[in-house]
């Protein structure tokens, strides 16, 4: 523990040797220093001081093991620190409760930055460098540094697109100068999981109607805000539904384990998808057309985004009628219609697509009467 504070001595020690001795080799006898070695001297007597972070454990956040614990954080800054000796390292760890935007980040602000030696001023480069903390190890995310610009004060790494968890931090002199600099960390991190656009749709005697649904819809984008609540929809088929047809729940297992589960329109429980991975699955395959519920499960989880899709069944059309191709007046097709009193007609012709035509011709033996006539009726 006390391997840092005799380095720093021995530093000092020498220091005030090397100034004696140049002290008495000042020029003309005048017993005055050069002006580069009295810069020289009144720096290292100048330094820092060790941070509330080094103080009592003495250093112990120098190493991806032993990080200083800043625990669960919100926006904010953690001032007077310092990298007080030349090769300090600070290790800072820290977790945050919701999934983060381009918005969020740690911004590292570089105060008392410059040292006086023989060759003049030394500006450090203090370099700030972020990773994600996993269960088989540390991910890196970003990394950025301050430069040795006199005007370049501040270094910035993003949370872009990160789930909640824990993180580490690393702030070092990268420029290999052992220049010591007091800095700041501000920390712009989400705090909270905000409510979905479907909101109020927690209820089951309320879900959010996505109305009738033929081919594919979504993604519905959402979000568990609190635990225990879970969010409910409503959707209608207008057929039996086919092998692809299927509800899906996509999200980062890791934000937040939550699940799936299909629902008659009375709210009975037709199927459940509750793994561990980051989507669940339910077909529609052999499911006649009606009203279904959708609910998904929070688990006793929050998650910041879930997308929901559903593929359900097309609108069946017709099959061709007997009497195709008849899709202009030169195909028209010959109705078999019968003389005499009473109706004579044909059923079950269809227009089966949308671009569908049909022409008809028929025959007369006679004379119409008052009562004759031709007619269509939608079966």
């Amino acid at each position: 523990m006390l391997q840092p504070l005799i380095q720093r001595l021995r530093h000092l020690t020498a220091a005030s040797k090397r100034f004696r001795q140049r002290f008495r080799r000042g020029s003309k006898g005048s017993g005055r220093c050069r002006h580069g070695e009295q810069l020289e001297v009144r720096t290292l007597l100048a330094a820092n001081q060790w941070d509330s972070y080094d103080l009592g454990e003495l250093l112990a956040n120098q190493s991806f093991e032993t990080p200083s614990q800043l625990g669960q954080i919100s926006s904010g800054t953690v001032s007077g620190l310092t990298l007080y000796l030349a090769g300090d390292v600070d290790y800072y760890r820290f977790t945050t409760v919701a999934s983060s935007s381009a918005a969020h980040g740690v911004t590292l602000s570089r105060g008392d930055h410059t040292e006086l030696r023989t060759s003049g001023f030394v500006f450090g480069d203090a370099e700030l460098t972020l990773w994600r903390i996993e269960s088989n190890g540390y991910v890196e995310l970003d990394s950025d540094s301050t430069g040795t610009n006199i005007f370049s004060t501040s270094a910035n790494v993003s949370l872009t697109d990160q789930p909640p968890g824990d993180y580490l931090l690393r702030v070092h002199d990268r420029s290999g100068l052992g220049v010591t600099c007091n800095y700041s960390l501000a920390f712009n991190v989400p705090t909270s999981v905000v409510q979905d656009v479907y909101e109020p749709g927690e209820l089951q005697g309320s879900p959010w109607n996505l109305g009738t649904i033929t081919g594919a819809a979504g993604p519905f984008f959402g979000s568990i805000h609190a635990a225990g609540n879970d969010d409910y929809f409503r959707f209608t088929t207008v057929d039996t539904g086919g092998s692809g047809d299927q509800v899906k729940l996509v999200f980062d297992d890791a934000s937040g384990n939550i699940g799936l589960q299909l629902q008659d329109n009375g709210g009975s429980v037709l199927a459940t998808a509750n793994g561990t991975s980051d989507q669940e699955v339910i077909s529609l395959s052999g499911r006649s057309a009606g009203t279904y519920r959708i609910r998904v499960l929070s688990n006793g989880h929050t998650n910041p985004l879930y997308g929901l899709t559903i593929q359900a069944p097309e609108e069946r059309q017709p099959d061709p009628d007997g009497y195709e191709p008849n899709n202009s007046r030169n195909t028209a097709a010959l109705l078999p219609f019968t003389t005499g009193d009473g109706l004579s007609g044909q059923l079950g012709q269809s227009l089966h697509s949308e671009n569908d035509v049909d022409w008809y011709r028929f025959r007369m033996t006679g004379p119409g009467g008052p009562d004759a006539r031709f007619g269509v009726a939608d079966t």
